[in-house]
């Protein structure tokens, strides 16, 4: 599937959060720069991981469908879904009671 032919919709965002979306990913930005005009800064295992919880089942089904080609991964109290970039990750996670509709029961269909 391409990323054309996948259609999520979003809450809508006040112009102040998306104004600290964009700065915040303007910075990310700017570190990478950063980072890669000094490579010394970098340690041999350095990575960034992303954490986003998701208070309900729809709203992880939206963020996981955000993710595209992600892992799931369930615990006894969590259920995540990571999706990797290199060494970095981004992970959205939502409390396993949260999503599951009884134990041991996938939150989301494969």
């Amino acid at each position: 599937m391409t990323e054309a032919a996948v259609s999520i919709s979003t809450p809508e965002v006040p112009e102040s959060a998306r104004e600290r979306r964009r700065a915040y990913v303007a910075g990310l930005r700017e570190a990478a720069d950063f980072l890669e005009a000094h490579p010394d800064l970098i340690g041999p295992r350095a990575s960034v991981t992303f954490y986003r919880f998701a208070g309900s089942k729809p709203e992880l089904a939206r963020l996981a469908l955000m993710l595209g080609d992600a892992e799931k991964h369930a615990s006894s109290e969590w259920y995540n879904v990571t999706r990797n970039f290199g060494p970095h990750v981004i992970q959205v996670t939502a409390a396993r009671e949260d999503v599951c509709e009884h134990e041991g029961r996938e939150a989301l269909d494969d």
